[in-house]
C-alpha cells in the first residue's frame, strides 16, 4: 500500500538527503521505526525539488540526483549568500547537534513519539510546558529546546498543511492505539479535551484548568464518555471492563476539585451551580452495581 503523500517529519527527510542519504535509506529507517513513510516516488520528488533549487553556480557540484555528504559544509558561504531556502533545514543540525540527536532518539521511541506528537498536535501546549510534562512522565529531563527541535524536524504542523494530509497520515499509523491518540489530539478544541486525552496518555501536568468554565467542560466531557461506554455495552460491543468506572472517577474528581476551590475562596455560588449540574446528570448515569464485570467486558445486570 502506498504511504501518505505528506508526513510531519518531512524536514527530517530533507535533512537526511542533505547529509548524503538516499531515499532507500530513509525508507529503511521508517520501516525499522514503524512509521508511515511516503512512497519512494514521493521521496525522490522531495530530493529532486531540493536539487533543482541549488543556486546555478553550484549545480555542477551536485552529482547525479543526490547531494554529496559534504555539499552544504563545503559551500556554506555561497548557500547563505544566495539565501538557499533549504539551508534552515540543516543549520539547527549543525549548531545544536546534541539537542537534535536527543530529539531523534525521542522520535525513535514509539511511546515517547506518540506523546510528543499528541501534545504538539493539540496546539495548546508551549514547548516549555511540554518539556515539563514529558520530564514528569518519563522521569528523565527533557528541555524546551529539544521539544522545539522535535517539533521542527519530526512533528512540523506547517508541513502538513491540511486536514486531508493529517487524515491520510493518521490512517497509515500501524498501531491502532497510537492512531486513536493522534486523531484525538487533532480533535482537541478546549483544555478539557486535552485533559481527557492526556489522562489516557498518563500525562497529567501538561495543562491546568483554572476556571469554573473549564471544570464544567471536563465534567460534561466525562458525562458524555460515560454515556458512550453505556451505549457500547447495551449494543453488545466489547469495551474495556473499567471504562465506565474510570470516567465516573474523572467526573467525581472534578466535582471535588470545584468544591475544594469553593471552600478555599468562599465561592458558594460556583459550588451551588456545580451541585445543580451534578444533580441533573446523576439520574442518567447507571450505578456501578448495575454492571457486572466479566471476562474483560461490561454486561448489564438483569
Amino acid at each position: 500500500m502506498d504511504g501518505p503523500h505528506t508526513v510531519p517529519y518531512e524536514n527530517f527527510i530533507r535533512l537526511q538527503f542533505l547529509i548524503g542519504d538516499e531515499a532507500g535509506d530513509v525508507d529503511e529507517f521508517c520501516s525499522n521505526v514503524g512509521l508511515p513513510c511516503p512512497d519512494i516516488d514521493r521521496m525522490l520528488d522531495i530530493q529532486h525539488e531540493m536539487i533543482l533549487d541549488v543556486p546555478a553556480p553550484l549545480k555542477e557540484k551536485v552529482s547525479g540526483e543526490s547531494f554529496p555528504e559534504t555539499f552544504v559544509l563545503d559551500n556554506i558561504e555561497d548557500l547563505m549568500r544566495d539565501g538557499w531556502r533549504w539551508l534552515p533545514v540543516i543549520l539547527p543540525y549543525a549548531k545544536k547537534v546534541t539537542s537534535v540527536q536527543a530529539a531523534l532518539e525521542h522520535f525513535m521511541n514509539a511511546e515517547i513519539r506518540v506523546r510528543l506528537d499528541s501534545l504538539i498536535l493539540s496546539r495548546r501546549c508551549s514547548p516549555e510546558r511540554i518539556a515539563v510534562a514529558m520530564t514528569d512522565w518519563s522521569k528523565y529531563e527533557m528541555s524546551a529546546e529539544v521539544v522545539e527541535l522535535y517539533s521542527y524536524y519530526f512533528c512540523n504542523l506547517d508541513t502538513m498543511r491540511s486536514y486531508q494530509n493529517w487524515q491520510a497520515y493518521i490512517s497509515a499509523v500501524s498501531d491502532s492505539q497510537h492512531q486513536y491518540f493522534l486523531a484525538a489530539a487533532f480533535d482537541v478544541q478546549r483544555d478539557s479535551d486535552l485533559v481527557v486525552l492526556l489522562n489516557d496518555l498518563s500525562i497529567h501536568d501538561a495543562v491546568s484548568i483554572p476556571s469554573e468554565l473549564a471544570v464544567n467542560e471536563l465534567m460534561m466531557t466525562s458525562f458524555i464518555q460515560i454515556k458512550k461506554e453505556q451505549k457500547k455495552v447495551s449494543a453488545g460491543i466489547p469495551a474495556r471492563n473499567t471504562a465506565v468506572f474510570e470516567w465516573m472517577e474523572v467526573y467525581c474528581k472534578m466535582f471535588d476539585r470545584v468544591r475544594a476551590s469553593a471552600e478555599e475562596g468562599n465561592q458558594e455560588s460556583a459550588l451551588d451551580r456545580v451541585r445543580a449540574n451534578l444533580r441533573k446528570v446523576r439520574s442518567n448515569v447507571k450505578k456501578i452495581t448495575q454492571y457486572d464485570v466479566t471476562d474483560g467486558s461490561l454486561a448489564k445486570s438483569e
